[in-house]
């Protein structure tokens, strides 16, 4: 019995826990729910997107990560404009 109540907890924790250690696809999950909702118009920039101070989406690394995986399986596409100066 308290070998089944540790897989229990153990499968629990996991739940609980998967945010934390798969920070980019949650912040991906979450950037997702964003441009299906329409809160993230086309063209935005990602300094526009965290701005907005999201969960998991409230700095320039989470939303690049985000970004990354998103782009990887198609749902978004990333364009780089150049400014002058930093790329944007």
């Amino acid at each position: 019995m308290a070998i089944d109540w540790c897989a229990f907890l153990e499968a629990h924790a996991r739940k609980v826990y998967s945010a934390e250690v798969n920070r980019d696809l949650h912040a991906a999950h979450q950037l997702r729910d964003k441009i299906d909702a329409g809160e993230i118009e086309d063209g935005e920039t990602v300094r526009t997107i965290y701005k907005h101070h999201w969960s998991g989406l409230d700095s320039r690394e989470k939303v690049d990560a985000a970004l990354a995986i998103l782009e990887r399986h198609n749902i978004v596409r990333r364009d780089m404009q150049a400014t002058g100066g930093r790329a944007r």
